[in-house]
This record gives structure tokens, C-alpha cells and sequence, in this order.
């Protein structure tokens, strides 16, 4: 069902191996639901769905983390057999560096996936469901949220053109990029 890899993307680090990118990627600050729509659609596709990034990348701000974080992306492309809905990808890997010029240099080695989706959801809906949460992720500080928000405008503006869907109604968000995916691969 997703489309293959351009021979664009035959980047020497995958030598002769599949890659396998996601057949959606769902982008968004924390507390958008891109969690909540990734677990959906994957039961609706019948793949897996992989938050990114994945456990095993430590949680610690600063390059190193965004490096690893690029790693654990471009590592996914072979470790990961099947097809997948991705929760962030390179989008979020520019939106949340702090070095926005250097991560799309870094980050445009990276496969890009099928269909990517941004989930806008408004200020104060994303709050309510961060205050909801038992364990707070050190990215959910006001700060670095406001930052992120601030590098994904600017991807939008700059020609980065997802599915923006409203991530305030979950069978709503979820219908319309059924929809759109399906326009989309036609």
C-alpha cells in the first residue's frame, strides 16, 4: 500500500537493505492526541504503531539527544519489518532543535514516509490533557513547547505541507485522514 522509496533515497548508511518508512506519520506537540489517532489508525491499517522517539533513546535536552533521536529514525528504516504508523519523524526533529538549520541538513537524510499528518490542536486542550498525564515527559515544560510550536510554523510557511487535521475530535480528525490518505494514494 505505501509507496516505494525513491532511488533519491538510497543513502549509502542502508546498504542494499529495505527501508521501510511509515505509512503515516502523525506530528504535533505533546498533547495533540497524535498518540491516541496513531493507535486508531494502526488498528485500521493492522500495523504496528511506533512513538519516536522510541524507549530505548535517553531523555536528556541538548544535541546529543537530537542526534540520537535522528539516529533512532534512521535505525527504524531497517530494524523496524513492517509497515508502521509513525508518531513524529523528521518534522519534529526540526521543530523541537535548537538548531532548526543544522536539523534539516541532518534531518533531509531521512526517508520522509508516505503521508504526513499535523495534528493542530489548540493551546488549552493540549494543557488540559498535559495536566491529565501521571508521568510528565521533560519536553512538556511551557518553554519547549512554545519553541516547537513556533518550528513548526515555521516548516508550515516554509512549504512543509501536511494534512493539518484539528485534534480536538478524535472520529472527526480520524475520517478525515482516512479520507485524505485514500485521495492521497490514488
Amino acid at each position: 500500500m505505501a509507496r516505494e522509496i525513491s532511488a533519491h533515497w538510497a543513502q549509502p548508511w542502508s546498504q542494499g537493505r529495505h527501508l521501510n518508512v511509515p505509512l503515516i506519520v502523525l506530528e504535533g506537540l505533546d498533547g495533540s492526541g497524535k498518540s491516541s489517532r496513531g493507535r486508531r489508525l494502526a488498528e485500521y491499517f493492522g500495523v504496528d504503531f511506533v512513538e519516536f522517539p522510541r524507549p530505548n533513546v535517553p531523555r536528556v535536552p541538548g544535541l546529543a539527544f537530537e542526534e540520537a533521536c535522528h539516529q533512532d529514525r534512521l535505525s527504524a528504516l531497517t530494524e523496524i519489518p513492517n509497515m508502521y504508523i509513525a508518531g513524529r519523524w523528521s518534522p519534529s526533529g526540526i521543530a523541537y532543535s535548537s538548531n532548526r538549520e543544522a536539523a534539516r541538513a541532518r534531518e533531509v537524510l531521512v526517508p520522509q514516509g508516505s503521508f504526513h499528518v499535523f495534528v493542530d490542536t489548540p493551546r488549552d486542550v493540549r494543557a488540559a490533557r498535559l495536566a491529565e498525564r501521571v508521568t510528565g515527559d521533560l519536553f512538556e515544560i511551557p518553554e519547549i513547547q512554545i519553541h516547537a510550536e513556533a518550528g513548526y510554523r515555521e516548516l508550515l510557511n516554509s512549504g512543509w505541507s501536511p494534512l493539518i487535521v484539528r485534534g480536538v475530535d478524535i472520529e472527526e480528525d480520524i475520517q478525515e485522514i482516512l479520507a485524505a490518505y485514500r485521495g492521497h494514494m490514488q
